[in-house]
């Protein structure tokens, strides 16, 4: 009886055993126990603290040039000669792998998900000055010293090729226009913006306004005639 109480006891043991090693070894293979990652926190944890480390790398006083280029133009990051020059950002790649691929999925993203216009608005709110020239002379992008006289919006263009076709369009729409005289698309937009002065003085002063949807959105009338009259846009 003693023998096979024994007998009884030591099999459990084994199964109890055999059921607790496996986790015990999963939790201390190799592959786990190289990497400096807490395999307790998820994948969206990461994300959200690599997105604060660079938020506030780009706050800081010596980013500010390197930030408000960035935030204008994300695929700078990917452009190795004009990288060249900040050392600061190849340096925190280097130390801190998660963030940089977290940079390079924003980059990914910002191409996949951001349309030409928004694109181009994006570059021009970074751009204060360029931006008045270019909204008093949209045919300023086809100056052929515009690569040597504004370096950022010549990369800008160069590293995001899809947004020169549009230009091109509004140039062709709104570059017959006067600066100092009311839009003239077609007769229907003539006579629609003729009976929103408003509305009229705001795209006058900010062509691009019209393919911005937000605003299109917070204009119903706009709205409607946009809806009824897709050629007025470019």
């Amino acid at each position: 009886m003693k023998y096979r109480s024994f007998v009884t006891l030591f099999s459990a043991a084994v199964l109890a055993a055999g059921t607790l090693t496996p986790a015990f070894a999963q939790r201390y293979e190799p592959e786990y126990a190289s990497s400096g990652r807490d395999w307790n926190r998820s994948d969206a944890d990461y994300g959200y603290g690599a997105a604060r480390r660079w938020e506030r790398f780009l706050d800081q006083d010596m980013n500010r040039d390197f930030a408000r280029i960035f935030r204008g133009n994300p695929n700078i990051i990917h452009d190795p000669h004009y990288m060249a020059q900040w050392s600061g950002v190849r340096d925190l790649f280097s130390k801190d792998p998660e963030l940089r691929d977290y940079v390079y999925q924003t980059v990914r993203d910002y191409n996949r998900d951001t349309r030409p216009a928004e694109k181009w608005n994006r570059e021009l709110a970074q751009n204060p000055d360029f931006a008045g020239r270019y909204r008093q002379n949209p045919s300023i992008i086809n100056d052929s010293n515009l690569a040597s006289d504004e370096p950022e919006i010549g990369e800008f263009l160069r590293t995001n090729p899809e947004v020169r076709p549009y230009l091109d369009s509004y140039t062709r729409r709104y570059g017959r226009y006067d600066r100092d005289e009311d839009l003239r698309a077609d007769a229907g937009l003539d006579s629609f913006m003729a009976s929103h002065p408003n509305l009229a003085r705001q795209l006058r002063d900010n062509p691009s306004l019209i393919n911005d949807e937000d605003f299109v959105r917070s204009h119903p009338n706009l709205h409607d005639y946009l809806r009824t009259h897709p050629e007025a846009r470019y």
